[in-house]
């Protein structure tokens, strides 16, 4: 087992007996699909022949664990499947074809996920690790804007965000307390990218466990934290074992 696959394992153990994991109890957004479910080799050979490129190890190995049945979470259209990897080739193709693109599709750029047909996610192969590559995100008539530095950062952090949605405190308008949310938030992408050359160095991947403990130790002692505990603010991602 590579350090892909061990990752994306982790992932989905470290979801189970939250409610990203759950299937859903009368809920209008989901109809139930089943456990969280990878999809068969074959499959993900069918969705490279149908783009006619090799998938990422780091894509492969997500979508062995959770390309037929991802975690629940509702963002219209948008799962993270191999169905979603497939509508974001037609989006990415329909929208870079609009007489207003302000890009176009190059060979280095693999579509994996979009959202009601206006925006879409996309590694590119070009940049950064071959198998692991940066993720950018292109909303329709705009140019695509850099996400995160691999795409096994941003699937360990898309579902770390979700548990962090459900456990958020009400949100309030005050000027100063968004400014330390967006310091926040800049701490932690710093982080994700330390984080990330570190475990290049040592040819491995922080699991999300591991993660929120290194998130939790860092940010316990930043200046962030002082002032926003001033303002009786929560710590974010206050977690190591996720929320139910």
């Amino acid at each position: 087992m590579d350090k892909y696959d061990r990752l994306m394992q982790e992932i989905v153990a470290y979801l189970q007996g939250t409610w990203l994991a759950k299937a859903p109890d009368n809920n209008y957004r989901f109809h139930d699909r089943g456990p969280i479910s990878g999809s068969s080799e074959a499959e993900i050979e069918e969705a490279e022949q149908h783009v006619g490129k090799k998938l990422p190890a780091a894509l492969k190995a997500w979508y062995r664990v959770a390309g037929k049945v991802p975690p629940y979470f509702y963002d219209y259209d948008m799962d993270l499947s191999i169905k979603d990897f497939l509508n974001a080739q037609e989006t990415a193709v329909e929208l870079t074809q609009e007489e207003y693109a302000e890009w176009q599709l190059t060979d280095n750029i693999l579509p994996f996920s979009q959202r009601i047909g206006e925006q879409f996610l996309f590694v590119d192969t070009a940049l950064g690790e071959a198998e692991d590559p940066p993720v950018f995100h292109c909303m329709e008539g705009e140019h695509p804007t850099p996400v995160t530095v691999a795409f096994s950062c941003y699937i360990r952090e898309a579902w770390l965000q979700w548990l962090n949605v459900s456990n958020e405190e009400p949100l309030t308008h005050s000027q100063l307390v968004e400014v330390l949310r967006t310091e926040a938030n800049e701490f932690r992408c710093q982080l994700i990218e330390r984080v990330h050359h570190e475990d290049l160095t040592h040819d491995e991947i922080t699991g999300p466990r591991q993660f929120q403990e290194r998130w939790l130790e860092a940010f316990s002692k930043s200046e962030v934290w002082n002032r926003m505990q001033s303002e009786g603010l929560r710590m974010p991602y206050g977690w190591i074992t996720p929320p139910a």
